[in-house]
């Protein structure tokens, strides 16, 4: 019996005697596992806060004295045209949108109204930040009392700095802004469009 009991013991403190080893490893996996779960964290960390400040930022857009170039357009009926400014050049009341956009669709009585108000000076112009199709399909849904183009390449996009839509811009004809209205129009908006517009 008691070379049994020794037998038992001596294998116990045998397995003991390993333990630390297997500790040790299992302890070697765990801080990898664990290190490679903060590398993980942080990662997405980083990319939430990305995230974060692009839903926060306010995207760039024209602001008033900022002054835009000629731009290539096409008509509804597929005619290029130009958007060109200078000497002998009307000033322009632009209405930017998209034919999926429900703020742009808020906004369009507002736009025809605007429309019928504007001097002889002022040409006002509708880009529609969409495909020819679209924009002439919707069109014939949604006529107007104004011009309505599309862009005729992305060089509109980038130098009007559209991020969204509906935007309404006012420029005087050397291409210069003179304002700015991001989003669909409110009361106060108005009296500033028309304020301006008469001085123009």
């Amino acid at each position: 019996m008691h070379q049994v009991n020794s037998t038992i013991l001596k294998s116990e403190i045998e397995r003991w005697k390993m333990k630390p080893g297997r500790l040790n490893l299992l302890l070697y996996l765990a801080l990898i596992a664990l290190a490679a779960e903060v590398v993980f964290l942080v990662m997405q960390n980083r990319q939430l806060q990305a995230r974060i400040m692009a839903l926060t930022t306010p995207p760039a857009t024209l602001k008033k004295g900022e002054k835009v170039a000629f731009v290539n357009l096409l008509s509804l009926s597929g005619t290029p045209e130009k958007l060109a400014f200078g000497a002998g050049m009307p000033s322009r009341l632009l209405f930017i949108f998209n034919t999926r956009c429900p703020a742009c669709q808020k906004t369009l009585p507002i736009w025809k109204q605007l429309a019928t108000e504007m001097p002889t000076s002022v040409q006002v112009i509708g880009i529609a930040n969409d495909s020819l199709a679209a924009a002439t399909a919707y069109h014939k849904t949604n006529a107007r009392n104004y011009e309505v183009f599309v862009p005729a390449d992305t060089l509109f996009k980038r130098q009007y700095k559209i991020a969204f839509v509906p935007q309404t811009m006012l420029l005087d004809s050397s291409g210069t802004v003179q304002g700015f209205w991001g989003g669909a129009l409110q009361d106060s908006q108005l009296v500033a469009i028309r304020e301006i517009m008469h001085k123009l």
